[in-house]
């Protein structure tokens, strides 16, 4: 067993990251699909949309400060 020396080595907190970056991508989707279904108005979708950029933007943020440049979550 490896020893852990920071919480970047867990590999339970690497892989919530990651998948934290798939949910984006799913969120983003179904921002769009709720749109265009008339379940939100564009000014939820407009204000919802924003928020997830900013959550992109500081998990992007994260992985660059840590050194990471992919997310490998299908690779293992």
């Amino acid at each position: 067993m490896a020893t852990i020396k920071r919480f970047e080595d867990i590999e339970a907190w690497r892989k919530a990251r990651e998948l934290a970056k798939i949910i984006y991508g799913e969120v983003r989707a179904q921002l769009y699909v709720a749109m265009d279904q008339n379940y939100i108005e564009q000014d939820t979708f407009d204000r919802l949309s924003a928020l997830t950029i900013e959550i992109n933007q500081i998990l992007s943020g994260l992985m660059k400060y840590l050194g990471l440049k992919t997310l490998d979550f299908f690779s293992r």
